[in-house]
């Protein structure tokens, strides 16, 4: 069975390119924001633990990888952690070609982007892993870590970005994942997910209004209290200029639109955010990060040569 102790390998979740070289970071003029209060020294989040060991573990993405000469194939790297943290010749490496994985590895699929969570709730972190055009792949966790038990998840269709966190605080684990087959696009729920990757309820989170369109989606229990939020990327069907980073905040029952700073909104444009913690305080926190796009929101915005913003998350 898995432990509740928590060592001192720390989790990392990153997306790599087939091949990358690493860049200097430099300072840049920050948005404005909102400090918040510190959380509570008790809340704690959930460690990413594929094997139940009690040590954090890390994966990689890397849906650009080659498989078996198959470009854009895609992959995962799991490196498991131990008591002096993370070791990079352990690692394992899954694909589609990975007997017991649903599917087989194909150009262009770009099997790799992932969202961990405990999905069926047995104590083991298991990784969603989109897969392109077609379904997501779960892949469970256990004694002996991912690749062992999998399925396919039979949740709103095709893969186009999926976030993982328990929505309306039930404690079981959700899906929210981009749905834009038709012109409005929506991002739609799936709960009650069971062991064979079956859904026993989806219903729409959000519906896109006709000219924003959903990009991407990310999970976050923001403001702690229980229940997951959404960050969602969005851009426009007839207009590349145009987008954002809005946040959603979780009622149990639906969404509830949340600024996330107080800049003016074209300065969230053309952003990418990463979820984490920067202070420390147990809330997550929002890091945005806009370079140059040589479009007309470039004129308005305060620094020419991009910058990096810090959202801290909060009760509120």
């Amino acid at each position: 069975m898995p432990t509740s102790r928590l060592r001192t390998a720390s989790a990392v979740f990153v997306t790599l390119a087939a091949t990358a070289t690493a860049a200097p970071v430099t300072a840049a003029p920050a948005f404005s924001g909102t400090a918040v209060a510190a959380a509570p020294s008790s809340v704690v989040r959930q460690p990413v633990d594929f094997n139940g060991d009690g040590y954090e573990d890390m994966v990689a993405s890397v849906p650009d990888g080659t498989v078996s000469g198959i470009k854009k194939a895609g992959y995962v790297v799991v490196h498991p952690g131990d008591a002096k943290g993370i070791n990079p010749a352990r690692h394992q490496v899954i694909n589609q070609n990975t007997p017991g994985v649903p599917g087989s590895a194909s150009a262009n699929a770009r099997f790799g982007g992932s969202a961990p969570a405990d999905i069926d709730a047995d104590g083991y972190t298991d990784l969603l892993v989109s897969a392109g055009n077609g379904r997501p792949v779960i892949l469970f966790g256990g004694k002996s870590g991912l690749g062992t038990r999998a399925a396919e998840f039979q949740g709103h269709g095709q893969s186009q970005g999926e976030a993982v966190g328990d929505f309306d605080g039930d404690g079981r684990a959700d899906v929210a994942g981009i749905d834009n087959a038709e012109w409005a696009g929506k991002i739609v729920l799936s709960e009650n997910i069971g062991a064979d990757g079956s859904v026993g309820n989806t219903r729409t989170a959000l519906t896109a209004d006709g000219v924003t369109t959903y990009e991407g989606v990310q999970a976050a229990d923001i403001n702690n209290d229980g229940k997951g939020d959404l960050l969602v990327t969005t851009g426009c069907n007839d207009e590349p200029d145009c987008g954002g980073t809005p946040l959603y905040l979780s009622t149990g029952t639906g969404f509830t639109h949340t600024p996330i700073v107080t800049a003016p909104g074209t300065y969230l444009n053309h952003a990418s955010v990463t979820v984490g913690s920067v202070n420390g305080d147990a809330y997550p926190d929002l890091v945005l990060t806009r370079q140059p796009t040589g479009l007309d929101s470039d004129v308005d915005f305060p620094s020419k040569g991009g910058a990096v913003a810090v959202a801290l998350g909060g009760p509120n």
